[in-house]
C-alpha cells in the first residue's frame, strides 16, 4: 500500500511538474522551462541591444498585436518555413507569456499598466512626472518572444517610447547558432 502511495505522489508531482513546465532542449540537450529559455533571451537582448549602464523600465503588458500586423511581411521572409508560419500563428494566440514579472526580466524595473496609466492620464506633464520617478527619459514595450523552429528561432517586436513624439519599434527574427542568438532580420519599423 505505501509503494502504491508514494508512486501516486511521485506521478502526481511528475504532471504538475510537466504541467508548470513546458520543456525544450537546449545545445546541451538538457530540458530547460520555457520560463528560464524567456530569461535567457531576454537577458541576451537586453544585453545586446539595450545600454546596460542606465536604469530600463519595460511595461508589464505585452505586445503581441504589432507583431500580428506584420504579419504578412514575416511570413513573407524565405527563412520562415510553413511549419514555422503554423507554430508563429498558435503562439500568436497563446504566447508563452501574459505579462511581464521581475522573475522573466533580470536589472529591469517592470512597469504596471496601472502605474503607466496613473503617470500618463495628463499627458501635458507625464513625461516629467515619468522622469521625477525613473530619472530616465525612455521606456521599453515588448511582445512575448515566440519560439520555433525546435527553438532555433525566435520573433520577438520591442519599442521605444520616449518624451514627445520621439519612439520606434521593430518585429525582430533571431536565429541561435552554436547557442548564440543572432539578428537574421528586421520587420515593419516604425518610428516617429
Amino acid at each position: 500500500m505505501r509503494y502504491i502511495l508514494m508512486l501516486v505522489i511521485t506521478s502526481t508531482i511528475n504532471i504538475i511538474s510537466y504541467a508548470q513546465c513546458t520543456t525544450v532542449a537546449n545545445n546541451s540537450n538538457q530540458p530547460i522551462c520555457l520560463a528560464e529559455n524567456v530569461k535567457q533571451f531576454i537577458n541576451y537582448f537586453r544585453n545586446t541591444y539595450i545600454l546596460t549602464n542606465i536604469q530600463v523600465v519595460v511595461l508589464d503588458s505585452i505586445r503581441m498585436n504589432e507583431m500580428k500586423e506584420c504579419t504578412n511581411t514575416i511570413f513573407a521572409d524565405t527563412l520562415i518555413s510553413s511549419s514555422d508560419k503554423i507554430d508563429i500563428e498558435r503562439h500568436f494566440n497563446n504566447p508563452i507569456i501574459k505579462k511581464w514579472s521581475d522573475s522573466l526580466i533580470n536589472n529591469i524595473h517592470i512597469m504596471k499598466t496601472s502605474e503607466y496609466n496613473e503617470i500618463f492620464k495628463n499627458y501635458d506633464n507625464a513625461w516629467e512626472l515619468f522622469y521625477q520617478k525613473y530619472k530616465i527619459s525612455n521606456f521599453f514595450a515588448f511582445s512575448a518572444p515566440i519560439f520555433f523552429h525546435n527553438n532555433t528561432k525566435c520573433i520577438f517586436y520591442y519599442e521605444s517610447i520616449c518624451r514627445g513624439l520621439c519612439g520606434f519599434g521593430y518585429t525582430l527574427l533571431f536565429i541561435k547558432e552554436n547557442g548564440v542568438w543572432k539578428l537574421a532580420n528586421r520587420y515593419c519599423k516604425w518610428e516617429s
